[in-house]
């Protein structure tokens, strides 16, 4: 399962929401590591983690920096994306289509201590043919190029 938090406009930050908690870093993968385009007025250097979530877990939200919180499947957000009900930024969709392609979080979580991190910057490319979308093949999201309005689906 995937979590998924929509962002609100305050900036809280993990420190505060995690404030009097443990956590349990040791169970943290590294997954991915995604920079805004180097051409964009606001950035983010933002690192993805996969990790098992215990039985039972209740997804919450702190209210400012995420204001609404649901476990789902990387299939069902991208279905819901497709569909209008969510929106995913580019980073988080491709990252939900690479995670679709694994059948249960063992074998996710095993893909993703196999492979190496490849950080993505994104460039956009504008054409006579089109708006592109240009990621490194090497950070393994199935190509290197895709067509700004023909996003992947799962």
């Amino acid at each position: 399962a995937a979590l998924l938090a929509r962002h609100g406009k305050s900036a809280a930050g993990f420190a505060a929401l995690a404030a009097g908690l443990e956590l349990a870093t040791d169970h943290l993968v590294p997954y991915a590591h995604w920079i805004t385009p180097v051409d964009q007025p606001k950035r983010f250097d933002t690192q993805f983690f996969l990790a098992p979530a215990a039985p039972g877990q209740i997804a919450v939200h702190d209210g400012r920096e995420a204001v609404d919180a649901v476990w789902t499947t990387p299939r069902a957000a991208l279905a819901g994306a497709d569909a209008g009900r969510i929106k995913l930024v580019f980073a988080t969709r491709m990252n939900l289509v690479k995670l679709a392609r694994s059948a249960t979080v063992a074998a996710a979580l095993a893909a993703s201590r196999a492979e190496a991190i490849v950080t993505v910057t994104p460039v956009i490319e504008n054409t006579d043919t089109g708006r592109f979308i240009r990621i490194p093949e090497a950070a393994g999201y199935g190509a290197g190029r895709f067509a700004a309005g023909n996003i992947p689906r799962a």
